[in-house]
């Protein structure tokens, strides 16, 4: 493996083209794995920043979500709706929605 120049045809995709940069970044000297690792190294900062950063903005606008389907259900409950049709229009649980009525009657 650590002879080849370059895949053949047939093995050109993913895993195999992963088996011979590893077979490559195996032959390398001390200083040639450490100029890999720190160019590498950025790469994969850079990756978990992007995925932390996405997942924030993800878990926050699924919160404003969940706070405003909370307000809409509210407003149901304010002009009389049934507990059963704000469970099924907002699809918060039936359980959630008899708190969110107790919360507004008291």
């Amino acid at each position: 493996m650590n002879r080849l120049k370059e895949l053949p045809e047939e093995l050109d995709e993913g895993k195999f083209k992963d088996l011979t940069e590893s077979a490559k970044v195996s032959n390398f000297n001390k200083k040639e794995f450490e100029v890999y690792r720190n160019m590498y190294h950025k790469v994969w900062d850079h990756n978990a920043m992007r995925r932390g950063i996405f997942k924030e903005f993800a878990d926050d606008i699924n919160a404003k979500i969940e706070e405003r389907t909370r307000e809409i259900a509210k407003k149901m409950i304010q002009l009389g709706v049934s507990d059963e049709k704000i469970a099924a229009a907002t699809d918060i649980s039936l359980e959630d929605v008899v708190v969110l009525r107790s919360q507004l009657e008291a």
